[in-house]
């Protein structure tokens, strides 16, 4: 995952060390949590084989590109 070009890949790499004021700082911190174990999420399993898959909850923000993405999909 390294390789991979993603916000949260970007803020992880540069963001530390910047100084941002209050507002910009909750952003990023939304943006980088979001679809992580930080925000939470829920466990499903199958009733019938067993197996089991966590999805983490996405932040909602306006700026995010994983959470407006998936609304501009719906």
């Amino acid at each position: 995952m390294a390789g991979t070009l993603s916000v949260q890949n970007i803020l992880a790499r540069f963001l530390p060390g910047q100084t941002l004021d209050s507002h910009r700082r909750k952003v990023c911190a939304r943006l980088t949590d979001c679809r992580t174990a930080r925000m939470g999420g829920m466990e499903m399993r199958c009733d019938h084989c067993q197996a089991h898959s966590v999805c983490y909850y996405g932040c909602r923000d306006r700026h995010c590109p994983q959470c407006q993405g998936h609304a501009t999909e719906q």
